[in-house]
């Protein structure tokens, strides 16, 4: 605090205290000592007033969080100010009752309130309200609800010197008590509803106790239960919310209470409980309006319900709510999130009245079922546009690749129709970009944001920054924005630590955590960044510790992510029977991650009767799943099993599962450009291929031999074929990869040295992985590839996973 503020302090404190004393004093004499001692007292004031408004400049002067301090202090020190103004004006009136003062001072009250200016104005004003002060009881109830904190004050004052009074009440032989307004819940509910609407939690908490130990809560018709139920549900506090909406009586809640729990689970993020709160709601025979349908649909989206709202469409359209458009709005969402577009259409062509929430809607379930494309039609068909739907139609072209649209289409937003990117817009667009690897577009968003909110950006724009460089393949950069973000919270250290393990570094994480806990409290996020490093780094002690620390040090029950991660370390370090044990001592069942990384370590270990069981596993969970069929395929194909490994696939072309297409990508010049197996779809395909042609001369010069071991052609069984047609065809297969196509494209249209970023939707096979270390070497590039597992940057012949993925 300022000494300056501090010495003006101590110097108006003594002369209000002195002036305290000489209006008591005043008030009991006559004639002209009297207006002598106004006098002395109005020149008191106006010095009084002069020290406030000195404080007050001081106060204004200073850094924002002592400010506001000081000037709720000011505020007080003005209404103590008023106060004595009003005393001064009411003496020299003259309206003081002589018997009343005179029994005043024989009870030696004068006394006690001289001894605080506070205590002093509120007593004196309780003698003036025994007469004729109903305004200014009306000015301090509006003063309480104008300020929360102020307002709450002066409630606990009132309540104890209500409590001091009635002692005090004994002995005199005048009513005070009726100069002081009791407590009515009237007064309170305002400021509750106030503190809803600003989530001050704290302050309402404040009243909430308040209102216990006064005991107004029992006050019949109060309905103060029914307010403080509003304010814990509108400031997410939805335990509270929920014991109140439970002590309640039935009799006393009415269709807003239950719609306000019910919103509550909604925003967070607890649709069972909207849904079962709904089924109570039918059962009570509760109304149902509106705002009930709306958490019902939504409660639905989330869990991608569409049987219960399939029901609730059903009820909408029976009681008459489809003419709400927010409720058809909601209904729109429902189908979108279930992926019944052909219902959401139907839904949207029959409502009477759209405004541009319905347009949104649609169009945000167009460009996800049905491509940019489709979605671009319906955005320029749309009669008006907000800044949402601005920003899903960019994000969606960022996010599909064409970053030139999605440039044109974002300085149209903000050049020709004037619209500002907030942090919810940049955190889309990066979020976008790290989809897409599309860096180029983040590194734009990054210089608009530091343009826009300086170095103090916003803690999710910086925290999707280091999310968007560090799935981008720049790692580096992603460690800089972390160290120069002046805020970090749990979800920036995981973003963090998850790009770290995604690019091999487990070592960086495992000695960056202890920084971490002296910052914030990691949660079940933050382990499964660290046991995911340790597993794509080998760190066997490391992660193994901080699995068995996660509930007895941290407090943090496993989840089956953490198993997963765990049985995905222990299978990596050829662990496979701990692993396969840790499963089956799970206290929860397996998932499709667990067994499958389990059936992975199977693979690169050669356990094929382990794998084998494992695939039966998985089978009976996802009998359409490909990948698990090809990994055991491969596995017979290398222990060389070819008959079983032609029958596997023969399995699956006979029940028409087709196995999902590699597809790799490259951005170069601001343009995506995708291959997939053999793709001869490129406008450059007569380039890309003679540089395919020469650079795998240029390898098999270096050493490279095709790793064909694990590949199987399909309409082959290896019997009876041409040995060197056979073989040639597999190497044939190989070099057509689609991660090699996009290496190829890289080093046709990028400078020299010029480090190449690829991006593939699959697995890197081996042989992919062997050639690239050796392509990083001979034509001296730097290589990243991001496969759907992690990060391997290629570098003179290495790569950083050290063969350990």
């Amino acid at each position: 605090m300022s000494e300056v503020f501090e010495g003006y302090e101590r110097q108006y404190c003594e002369l209000s205290a002195n002036l305290s004393k000489k209006c008591t004093a005043s008030g009991a004499l006559d004639g002209e000592r009297k207006k002598q001692k106004l006098s002395e007292i109005r020149t008191g004031l106006e010095d009084a007033e002069s020290l406030i408004r000195k404080m007050d400049l001081e106060a204004r002067s200073l850094q924002p969080n002592v400010k506001a301090v000081l000037l709720a202090k000011l505020r007080e020190y003005k209404s103590d100010l008023n106060n004595l103004k009003s005393e001064v004006k009411r003496i020299a009136s003259g309206n003081l009752n002589p018997a009343a003062r005179d029994e005043l001072l024989e009870s030696g009250m004068a006394d006690a309130l001289s001894a605080s200016a506070d205590q002093r104005s509120r007593l004196m004003m309780t003698t003036d309200r025994l007469n004729q002060s109903s305004d200014r009881i009306k000015d301090s109830r509006r003063t309480m609800l104008e300020t929360e904190e102020l307002g709450v004050s002066i409630l606990q004052d009132l309540h104890s010197q209500r409590q001091a009074l009635l002692h005090a009440n004994n002995t005199m032989k005048w009513p005070i008590l009726q100069a002081f307004p009791t407590f009515s819940p009237c007064y309170l509910r305002p400021f509750l509803r106030r503190c809803a609407q600003q989530s001050a939690l704290a302050i309402g908490k404040k009243l909430h106790a308040l209102i216990l130990t006064t005991g107004l809560y029992t006050t019949q018709h109060s309905f103060l239960l029914n307010t403080l139920l509003h304010f814990y549900a509108s400031c997410g506090d939805t335990p509270s919310a929920r014991k109140l909406f439970d002590e309640i009586p039935l009799s006393s809640k009415d269709t807003a209470d239950w719609t306000a729990l019910m919103s509550s689970f909604s925003r967070q993020n607890m649709p069972r409980e909207a849904l079962c709160l709904f089924a109570q709601m039918r059962q009570n025979v509760v109304e149902i309006d509106d705002v009930a349908m709306i958490c019902l649909f939504s409660a639905c989206a989330w869990l991608r319900d569409v049987e219960v709202g399939s029901q609730g469409h059903g009820f909408v359209l029976k009681t008459g709510l489809k003419g709400r458009t927010k409720v058809s709005n909601a209904v729109m969402d429902m189908y979108e999130k279930c992926g019944l577009v052909g219902e959401m259409k139907r839904v949207f062509s029959e409502m009477k009245e759209k405004n541009v929430v319905s347009w949104t809607v649609l169009l945000d379930g167009v460009l996800k079922w049905e491509g940019v494309k489709s979605g671009r039609l319906v955005f320029d068909d749309m009669p008006e546009r907000n800044e949402v739907a601005w920003t899903i139609m960019i994000v969606s072209y960022v996010g599909s690749g064409f970053c030139k649209e999605g440039f044109s289409l974002l300085s149209e937003m903000m050049f020709h129709w004037r619209f500002k990117l907030n942090y919810i817009t940049l955190c889309s667009l990066l979020s976008a970009c790290a989809q897409s690897g599309d860096v180029m577009m983040g590194r734009w968003v990054h210089v608009y944001g530091l343009k826009v909110m300086g170095m103090e950006m916003d803690i999710m724009v910086g925290t999707a920054l280091v999310d968007m460089y560090a799935k981008c393949g720049r790692i580096d950069t992603a460690v800089k924005v972390f160290d120069c973000m002046p805020r970090r919270n749990v979800v920036a250290w995981n973003a963090m630590l998850s790009g770290l393990a995604m690019h091999g570094r487990g070592r960086v994480v495992v000695d960056m955590f202890p920084r971490m806990i002296e910052e914030v409290r990691p949660d079940d996020l933050t382990f499964i960044a660290i046991l995911s490093a340790c597993s794509h780094s080998g760190l066997i002690d490391e992660g193994s510790y901080y699995f068995d620390s996660l509930e007895s040090v941290y407090g943090i029950t496993p989840k089956i992510d953490h198993y997963a991660c765990m049985v995905d370390l222990l299978g990596r370090t050829g662990r496979l029977e701990e692993a396969e044990t840790l499963i089956k001592q799970m206290p929860i069942a397996p998932n499709e991650v667990v067994l499958g990384s389990l059936l992975g370590s199977c693979s690169a270990h050669g356990k094929l009767q382990l794998g084998e069981r494992v695939l039966q596993w998985l089978i009976e969970m996802d009998p359409h799943n490909t990948e698990y069929h090809i990994l055991l395929s491969n596995m017979y194909a290398l222990a060389g099993k070819r008959n079983k490994a032609n029958a596997l696939r023969k399995v699956l072309k006979v029940k028409r599962i087709r196995k999902v297409p590699g597809m790799s990508s490259i951005h170069v010049d601001g343009q995506l450009h995708q291959f997939s197996a053999g793709d001869k779809s490129h406008l450059r395909t007569r380039e890309i291929y003679l540089m395919l042609y020469d650079m795998i001369q240029r390898l098999r010069s270096a050493g490279y031999v095709p790793n064909t071991a694990s590949q199987v052609l399909s309409g082959t069984d290896g019997v009876g074929d041409n040995v060197g047609e056979l073989l040639e065809e597999k190497e044939q297969a190989l070099f057509l990869h689609s991660e090699k196509l996009a290496v190829c494209f890289g080093l046709l249209s990028t400078k020299p040295g010029t480090p190449l970023y690829i991006f593939k939707n699959l697995r890197i096979c081996q042989d992919c992985h062997a050639a690239f270390k050796i392509v990083s070497k001979i034509y001296n590039r730097e290589i990243a590839v991001r496969d759907r597992n992690r990060f391997h940057c290629f570098k003179q012949g290495t790569c950083s996973c050290s063969d350990f993925w």
